[in-house]
Formats: C-alpha cells, sequence, structure tokens
C-alpha cells in the first residue's frame, strides 16, 4: 500500500513537470541582445534594357555575376533589326558585350551603388538588299548580300539600385570605339568586295530593370 502511494505521488510530480515545461512561454532576448540579421547575398542579376521593352522588336539583355564584395561581371547580349529595314533592304544585328564593373561605394557591395567599366564589343550585322527592274527580255532582279564585323571597346559609368525585393535598376553612360570591315557579294557572285571600316567614336546609353538574386 506504501509502495502504490509512492509510485503515485512520484507519477503526479512527473506529470507536473512535464506539464509545466510544456507550457512554459519562452523568455525573449532583450533586442539589444538580438542578432542582427544580414541582407541575403544577390550575386546574379538578369535584366533587359528598356529601349527592347518600349520597341517590342529587338532583344538586349544581360547577365551579372558580382563577387569579392566590390567587383561584377556582365555579359551583354543584342539581337534586333537594322534601322534601315525596307521591303527590299532586310538586315539584323547581333552583338556581345563583356565588362568589368568596380563598384566605389565602401558602405555597400555589389551589385548597389556606383560603377566604372572597361568593356569589349563585338558586333556583326547582315543585310539582304534586292533590286528588281524590267530588263530587255523581262523582269530581272539581283540579291545582294552585304555583311558587318565591328570590334572595340570602351569605358561606362553608372549606377545600380537593388531592392531588398530582388527588383534592380542598372543606368549606364559612356562610350568607347568601333572598327571592323565590311563584306559583299551578290547572288550570282559577280561582284564581291572587302572594305575595311576605320575606328569611330560610340556612345552607351541604357537605361535596364531585371531581378538580382
Amino acid at each position: 500500500m506504501r509502495t502504490l502511494k509512492l509510485l503515485t505521488l512520484i507519477t503526479g510530480w512527473l506529470l507536473i513537470s512535464i506539464s509545466t515545461f510544456a507550457f512554459k512561454k519562452p523568455v525573449s532576448k532583450p533586442l539589444e541582445d538580438a542578432p542582427v540579421q544580414s541582407p541575403r547575398t544577390m550575386n546574379f542579376a538578369v535584366k533587359l534594357d528598356m529601349h527592347s521593352l518600349l520597341i517590342g522588336t529587338s532583344g538586349d539583355v544581360s547577365f551579372q555575376y558580382s563577387f569579392k564584395g566590390n567587383m561584377a561581371v556582365q555579359l551583354g547580349l543584342f539581337y534586333g533589326p537594322t534601322p534601315d529595314t525596307y521591303w527590299w533592304s532586310q538586315g539584323s544585328i547581333f552583338s556581345l558585350t563583356p565588362e568589368f564593373r568596380f563598384y566605389l561605394s565602401e558602405a555597400k557591395s555589389a551589385p548597389t551603388g556606383w560603377y566604372f567599366a572597361p568593356y569589349l564589343r563585338f558586333k556583326s550585322t547582315d543585310k539582304k538588299e534586292k533590286f528588281e527592274w524590267v530588263g530587255p527580255t523581262g523582269p530581272e532582279h539581283i540579291l545582294n548580300s552585304i555583311k558587318t564585323i565591328g570590334y572595340g571597346g570602351g569605358f561606362v559609368m553608372g549606377y545600380q539600385y537593388v531592392h531588398r525585393t530582388g527588383i534592380t535598376i542598372d543606368g549606364t553612360l559612356g562610350g568607347g570605339r568601333i572598327g571592323g570591315y565590311i563584306e559583299g557579294t551578290n547572288d550570282n557572285n559577280s561582284l564581291k568586295y572587302r572594305q575595311n571600316q576605320p575606328f569611330q567614336g560610340e556612345m552607351r546609353l541604357n537605361l535596364c530593370v531585371g531581378y538580382s538574386f
């Protein structure tokens, strides 16, 4: 009988202890003792030029990777029609623009803040021109193919803003020089030529929106 009472007392004490521990409210630490959470790292960014969004006929997208706090590499790709596209003249432009960015702010790390960047540029234009006329034997035509290759580089400066949600706005201003050569031929190979193009100045003015992650 005494043993049964002892077991009952021990069991009751254990149940009271377990229920008290389970429903005990945790004591919150003072605000000053709470660890400060650093913002999430956003090393990658994908951006689209606003001009491409507005006209809807070309694609100008860039991919950026940030590293070592204040440095980033970016690769820009562009594809679209030539500006002087008509029914008798159609062409396309492709360009590749790698750049190396240095972010200047010590209080902010890449990819946020002011930056300057040297860049390289490769540009290829393919164009076809069709001319038709009526000759002595009837309708005739000739199809000319023109290809332009350009390469060069320069420097840009800009500011990139990254919201904590990842939304990114990037403005760039700068320029450089680009040169190359032109090759041309027609459909019956009666005309072939190649002409070097001297280096000329170019301007870069871009406003891009995208997402960082």
